[in-house]
């Protein structure tokens, strides 16, 4: 009988123990799935950052490859079109040699002919007015 109510005392404190040891557990699942909650959440908050980061980011890269292409483009354009007067240039400059050595041959042929009625025609082929007047040109009948 003692050690029956020794055995019941246990019995009765083992179940005191477990109803609390149910509740603590209770509350420590309760308090585990509020953390993992708020968490998951906190997770989610940096994911949506770091991707809305990202974003940003990859816009600001995008618009300063298109202002490094832009830049490119417009450097390019420069070059061409520096290269095409520089072309144009040294055509000009032939061309203007060669009607410098035509100009030079056709007067030594009027100088040594004495027949200046192509002057005119030569002075256009220069590209200037020399003053002749067309009736200059023709040889004056008496």
């Amino acid at each position: 009988t003692k050690r029956m109510d020794r055995r019941d005392k246990i019995k009765e404190h083992a179940a005191v123990r477990g109803r609390v040891y149910g509740e603590i557990s209770k509350a420590r699942e309760e308090e585990h799935r509020a953390f993992s909650a708020t968490a998951e959440l906190k997770r989610e908050t940096i994911r949506e950052n770091v991707t809305g980061y990202m974003a940003i980011q990859e816009q600001k890269r995008m618009q300063q490859a298109a202002k490094i292409y832009d830049e490119d483009l417009r450097a390019l354009t420069l070059k061409n079109s520096k290269k095409a007067l520089l072309v144009k240039r040294n055509i000009a400059a032939h061309q203007a040699v060669q009607r410098k050595r035509l100009i030079k041959e056709k007067l030594d042929e009027m100088k040594s002919s004495q027949n200046f009625k192509g002057l005119k025609q030569l002075s256009k082929i220069a590209g200037v007015d020399i003053g002749v007047s067309e009736t200059a040109e023709e040889p004056a009948t008496p």
